[in-house]
């Protein structure tokens, strides 16, 4: 093989696994991380409240910066994870369809935090977006690699479901505010991203 060959497929194979754990750590930092911040702005704005508001009514008070801070960054995480899991599990078709479905609701959620409450409907097309396309994501992912990622893949579509069911009380409201099922279709969809990072970083 030239020289130029070789070095060029060791500087790609470098990049690749550079890529992989980063997208590794920021499944097992982002996801605390952004939780983290979300819960100090709750209990910072003494007003709201987790049977009447929305998790979103914080991003337009008085922790706003926290909060859309929080959103923005869990986005980026989630789109840096979705760049390692892809490196790991090198596939096409179904696969590749539920990485980029994914992503798209990872990106959403940076939207979400961009374009607040004060942005009226666009806010809430970027939210739906984040809760139902970050678990269908995770579903087909699970279903196109589950004989690779084994436990992995079955608790990926196991969350998702989950997910989805819970964020589906928002549609048909059990509770006056929308905060309790936001919260806990994102605490699944961590639970998913952190454990599967694990995984990504034996590959």
């Amino acid at each position: 093989m030239p020289i130029e060959l070789r070095n060029l497929k060791e500087f790609d194979e470098r990049l690749n696994k550079r890529l992989l754990l980063i997208g590794a750590l920021s499944g097992i930092v982002g996801p605390p991380l952004t939780l983290s911040m979300v819960i100090i702005a709750v209990l910072l704005a003494p007003w709201f409240s987790w049977y009447n508001n929305a998790l979103s009514d914080l991003g337009i008070s008085d922790v706003a910066n926290l909060f859309n801070g929080a959103l923005i960054l869990g986005g980026i995480s989630g789109i840096l994870f979705s760049l390692g899991l892809r490196e790991a599990l090198k596939s096409k078709n179904c696969f590749t369809l539920g990485i980029t479905i994914f992503m798209m609701g990872s990106l959403s959620l940076i939207l979400v935090g961009i374009f607040t409450e004060f942005y009226g409907s666009l806010h809430f097309y970027f939210s739906a977006s984040f809760f139902l396309l970050t678990p269908i994501g995770m579903i087909i992912i699970g279903l196109s690699r589950i004989k690779i990622l084994g436990f992995y893949g079955y608790y990926g579509i196991f969350a998702g479901i989950i997910s989805l069911i819970i964020i589906f009380q928002v549609v048909i409201p059990v509770l006056k505010g929308a905060a309790i099922p936001e919260i806990l279709s994102s605490l699944t969809i961590a639970s998913w991203i952190i454990s599967l990072s694990t995984k990504i970083l034996k590959f």
